[in-house]
């Protein structure tokens, strides 16, 4: 369990609060399931501006560079016992496909997960299950995958919505997720929910805008999301939703676009990315207290 002193040695002192190198930009951390690393997404002039892999300890120390591939590397997810992640490559390098891929935190050796036609990204990761986002030929629906890339289940099958951005909740029977309207249909976004026992889909939150970005709290009572109201003023914050009551509270209210929130550990703070410094940079809100930058390490 993280402590308070824990949680402040992620954030950079006051003083260092001056605009991030805007040729660093630091995207989508997730917390080791001991909470003692970080993994994320970063680009910098160290990988010629492309988004590669890295891990650093909670204070920013250790910076080590996972992945170095032509490609675009991202969105990690920590296996439950925190010895590997499996994240999205770009083959193509321009990101726009996406295939998962395990990684070796020890080894550092990479493998591919299965051969699937379309693109895939895994969401989530609970015992042997994988929790996948999988769009094929226009449609994109959230599948239950084993780990050798099998398919145990698809959760969703609507043509005129896309699903995505899927996480399990603590006990492991519910799914959280975000969905739009597919292309060319109408309607805006929502943050749902289905039982995975009986099948059944309820929706939770709906917006004119967008929503993605959904990560469940560890106690199980809250759902961390973003939200993108829709018109020409959209600016992107974080909300938390609360399960008992419904009730809706912001996280972040900054002009700057603030999103995609992960949950620390025992739930003492949130963590998103912001171009609130300039750059894209990794944020800590903290529950009550200030909004301050992380300090990853990446130049």
């Amino acid at each position: 369990m993280w402590n308070l002193s824990a949680v402040l040695a992620l954030a950079l002192s006051p003083l260092a609060l001056d605009e991030a190198d805007p040729a660093v930009s630091v995207h989508r951390p997730v917390v080791s399931p001991n909470g003692k690393q970080l993994v994320f997404m970063a680009s910098s002039p160290g990988t010629g501006g492309d988004w590669e892999l890295f891990r650093a300890g909670l204070d920013g120390r250790g910076l080590t560079r996972l992945t170095e591939s032509p490609g675009w590397d991202g969105y990690p997810v920590f296996s439950p016992d925190g010895e590997r992640v499996i994240f999205d490559r770009s083959l193509a390098g321009n990101g726009d496909d996406k295939t998962p891929f395990f990684l070796d935190l020890a080894t550092g050796a990479t493998r591919r997960l299965g051969q699937f036609e379309g693109w895939v990204s895994i969401c989530a990761w609970r015992g042997e299950r994988l929790l996948a986002s999988w769009e094929q030929e226009g449609q994109r629906d959230l599948y239950l995958l084993g780990l050798d890339g099998g398919v145990l289940r698809r959760l969703t099958d609507t043509a005129a919505r896309r699903e995505g951005d899927a996480c399990f909740a603590p006990d492991g029977q519910r799914v959280a997720f975000a969905s739009s309207a597919a292309e060319g249909q109408e309607g805006g976004g929502a943050l749902e929910l289905i039982e995975l026992e009986s099948g059944a889909r309820r929706t939770l939150f709906e917006t004119a805008g967008r929503v993605y970005g959904v990560d469940w709290s560890p106690a199980g009572g809250r759902l961390a999301f973003t939200h993108v109201p829709a018109g020409e003023e959209a600016d992107a914050d974080v909300l938390i939703f609360d399960l008992e009551s419904g009730a809706i509270s912001p996280v972040t209210t900054d002009d700057a676009w603030d999103h995609m929130p992960v949950w620390m550990p025992a739930g003492e703070g949130l963590l998103f990315t912001s171009y609130r410094a300039g750059a894209e940079q990794v944020f800590l809100a903290l529950p009550s207290g200030p909004i301050v930058r992380v300090w990853t390490g990446v130049e």
